[in-house]
């Protein structure tokens, strides 16, 4: 009878021992899925966000210059902005909190290539949509999009996210001097 019991209590230890294994690779799995879906998230809100400082860069430029874009746009197109890319400047380089602090401006101060990303953003498109010419304020109608992309230091691009951004905006400029 005893022997029995001992059976029985075998049994039924193995049981929980199988069903506590069955949980705990599910919960690993979960969690190795979770983390990779951040990851891709993070990489997401990086391409944006670097995406919106193109955009901001063809905005200070417009902003800057507002005659000298408007004759330009009008004249030759969109060459004016070839060099709103950011391969223009220094690596961008984006670490998070705790990591080594690096300088986009000035690469040398970089200490080594671990950071976890890399990215990049260029203008695709500017298009002068519309003007109110022949008045002393005026105000132009732009199309910007911007393109970017944020990727691992790895040789593969399986980590590459890519976003495109778009914006109508509308400058006004003083044009008493156009003519």
């Amino acid at each position: 009878m005893q022997e029995k019991q001992k059976g029985m209590a075998m049994i039924i230890v193995l049981f929980f021992a199988f069903i506590l294994g069955i949980a705990l690779a599910m919960l690993v799995r979960t969690n190795s899925m979770v983390i990779s879906q951040n990851k891709a998230s993070l990489r997401q809100l990086q391409a944006y966000y670097l995406a919106c400082s193109g955009i901001n860069h063809a905005l200070m430029k417009i902003r800057l210059l507002p005659l000298e874009t408007y004759k330009e746009l009008k004249k030759n197109g969109s060459s004016a902005f070839s060099d709103i890319d950011s391969s223009c400047q220094a690596e961008l380089m984006i670490s998070g909190s705790g990591e080594k602090k690096y300088d986009l401006f000035s690469p040398e101060n970089c200490s080594d290539q671990n950071t976890p990303f890399r990215g990049g953003y260029r203008i695709e498109k500017i298009s002068l949509d519309g003007s109110h010419e022949g008045k002393s304020f005026a105000q132009d109608s732009y199309h910007l999009e911007v393109s970017s992309e944020v990727y691992p230091f790895s040789a593969d691009d399986s980590g590459k996210t890519k976003d495109l951004i778009s914006e109508d905006i509308i400058i006004s400029r003083f044009s008493s001097s156009e003519g």
